[in-house]
């Protein structure tokens, strides 16, 4: 007996919230979404690349405050910025320095990547890199590419203050270390994520040690790096780095090497950017 009363105050009370749930259903959908406006996060363009011999595309943010003011700004460089990639994480990011103050605004310019592992690795013959990057070796055009066409570009169409910071994670980090070990003054600011120092071998990890001796790095340069959970040879080259860096720091490198374990490779670029970011752009003192 007491079964069969339960039993029904339990239906008794499913209908109830049966009857309220399609209620609530039938008053969503009545409601209307009026008054459509896209909302505009940056603006895509296509250049022609004298380098590469081809129309690329490039996609541009703005800081909140650029229409607003006559002031120049830093530029972030975000190699796989395409919109496809990781232009828009970065985008959302920097809308923090508007927002919050915890960073000086930047223009972000997203640098779109075709056959990523051929444009950013240096060449190579081994056998396993063949495998997973068949044909490679484009990374000496990519940089050129970066510098004469890209730059001179951005710099004409916007308010730039010279000062230049590069990103990426994976192979965009291994493209990034390569270009601040062999050509550090392409850019301000190096920022370095997961690299894939395992490339060829760990041939650039192991020339670090006499590239970073051999090379001026003047004024005011700097190099974030971080490495997720990754072992083997992957993490190996991260650490031949480290060691160099450690021993043979440059005059008036400001560097920080902050590994983060508890990150997958898969999931160690917005919180490192994040982290980059407002180390790199951190705000003026007050005076």
């Amino acid at each position: 007996m007491k079964f069969s009363a339960f039993m029904a105050a339990a239906i008794s009370s499913f209908i109830v919230a049966g009857t309220d749930a399609l209620a609530i259903e039938d008053s969503v959908s009545q409601a209307t979404l009026r008054d459509k406006s896209p909302v505009s996060i940056g603006a895509q363009y296509t250049l022609r690349s004298e380098v590469l011999d081809e129309d690329r595309h490039i996609t541009v943010y703005l800081p909140a405050s650029y229409d607003a003011t006559d002031q120049k700004y830093p530029v972030l460089y975000l190699v796989d910025g395409g919109t496809a990639q990781d232009f828009h994480p970065v985008t959302g990011l920097a809308s923090l320095a508007s927002l919050t103050g915890m960073m000086r605004e930047f223009i972000v310019v997203g640098v779109e990547t075709i056959n990523r592992r051929y444009a950013l690795t240096s060449p190579s013959a081994r056998a396993y890199d063949l495998e997973v990057a068949d044909p490679n070796g484009g990374s000496a055009d990519f940089r050129r590419f970066m510098i004469d066409d890209v730059r001179p570009a951005v710099d004409a169409a916007f308010r730039t203050n010279g000062e230049t910071a590069i990103i990426g994670e994976s192979v965009a980090g291994l493209f990034i270390a390569e270009t601040f070990l062999t050509a550090p003054e392409s850019f301000d600011h190096y920022i370095c994520f997961s690299p894939s120092m395992w490339w060829d071998d760990m041939a650039l990890a192991k020339s670090a040690p006499g590239l970073l001796a051999g090379h001026d790095y003047g004024q005011a340069k700097s190099f974030y790096l971080t490495v997720a959970d990754e072992g083997g040879a992957h993490r190996e080259g991260v650490d031949k780095l480290v060691a160099a860096l450690n021993v043979e720091t440059p005059e008036d490198l400001t560097w920080w090497y902050e590994p983060m374990e508890g990150e997958q490779h898969h999931t160690i670029y917005n919180p490192a950017s994040l982290r980059a970011l407002r180390l790199i752009f951190a705000p003026a003192p007050a005076e």
